[in-house]
């Protein structure tokens, strides 16, 4: 870059160069205060730059811990974003975060301490180096910023690409284009709620192929599952059971209000094992609480088995415990369980 730039000055061949840069420090400005009054055009484009400022500087920080075989402190990297732009709007700057362009410079330059950021030689082109770095012609800017684009590229990643599902296979080429064809914080956004969307399906579709229920399996499988739950042979056909294994929330509730309607006539209890069941939202608690209300009217009994602590909160905080599901029906030991259920059949 010296080298081009000199030559460009000896030659005076007038290309175009990076030009004027501000010099000397800057002034507080605590007039900024007052603007507290205008909270209401203030809040929300601070809070969509504070987001996509921590989405910026957390991607960085990431290819930079890809580059350097290192691990970085995400609470301390955005405490550190949040005070130095805090600061910086006392002195008329504008919002920043870190980047991945800049951050791969100073790395592939040699860069492996705090100091070797850009923040001394900025310092330096304020007090009196900015003459000089008014002279490097933009071609030279343009070279190097090509040359880091290359490098940030996955490589490997890509060569993976038809190894790996077709859903990770889409967001890469999602964000591979949306990266190079609009912005870099637009791809990333995009990225992540597709991301999203797939994992909520894919959480979904493994709760339903892992979960188990005598109304959907063969009588062999019944039986090894009623013995599951030492469910004596003579009142095996009044029992039915439902296995839950995973989250019961908004992706998978319909398909379970559909499950717990497929009960069997002969049914006269319902056992619910929710002991793989980490976590319930909103829409899984209101689908169990439609599935028991509507067999309670077949004088069909629930009993559930092994309630997680998540679950078991979020049932006592809308009251579905013990308002529809009374605390005798709920049980942590199968054995208990199924003599309870001897004693329900007897009665």
């Amino acid at each position: 870059m010296t080298g081009v730039t000199l030559l460009s000055i000896f030659l005076d061949s007038g290309v175009a160069v990076i030009g004027d840069i501000p010099k000397g420090l800057p002034i507080f400005h605590f007039n900024i205060l007052t603007a507290i009054s205008e909270y209401n055009l203030i809040l929300m484009p601070a809070l969509t730059l504070a987001a996509l400022g921590a989405i910026d500087s957390l991607l960085t920080s990431v290819v930079a811990d890809n580059v350097t075989k290192t691990s970085h402190n995400s609470n301390k990297e955005l405490i550190g974003q949040g005070i130095g732009n805090m600061v910086a709007g006392f002195i008329g700057g504008i919002p920043g975060a870190g980047t991945t362009m800049r951050t791969l410079v100073n790395i592939k330059s040699g860069g492996k301490t705090k100091l070797s950021g850009a923040g001394v030689f900025l310092l330096l082109m304020l007090v009196g180096l900015g003459s000089l770095a008014s002279k490097i012609p933009l071609p030279v800017l343009s070279g190097n910023l090509l040359t880091v684009g290359i490098d940030i590229v996955d490589k490997r990643g890509l060569s993976h690409i038809g190894k790996i599902t077709k859903s990770d296979a889409f967001v890469l080429v999602l964000v591979l284009i949306l990266t190079v064809f609009v912005d870099l914080l637009q791809a990333v956004a995009a990225g992540m709620i597709v991301s999203s969307v797939i994992f909520i399906k894919q959480m979904g579709d493994i709760t339903q192929k892992e979960s188990a229920s005598t109304s959907m399996q063969t009588s062999k499988e019944q039986e090894k599952l009623h013995e599951r739950y030492h469910i004596p042979e003579s009142i095996r056909k009044h029992v039915a059971i439902k296995k839950i294994n995973g989250p019961l929330f908004f992706g998978n509730s319909e398909y379970f209000m559909q499950l717990g309607k497929k009960v069997t006539e002969d049914a006269k209890l319902l056992i619910i094992d929710m002991k793989r069941v980490p976590y319930i939202d909103q829409s899984g608690l209101y689908s169990l609480e439609s599935i028991i209300l509507n067999l309670e009217q077949k004088n069909v009994q629930v009993y559930i088995l092994h309630l997680q602590k998540q679950p078991e909160a979020m049932m006592r905080n809308i009251s579905l415990i013990p308002g529809v599901v009374e605390e005798n029906t709920i049980f942590d030991d199968e054995e208990l369980c199924a003599e309870a259920i001897k004693l329900f059949l007897k009665e």
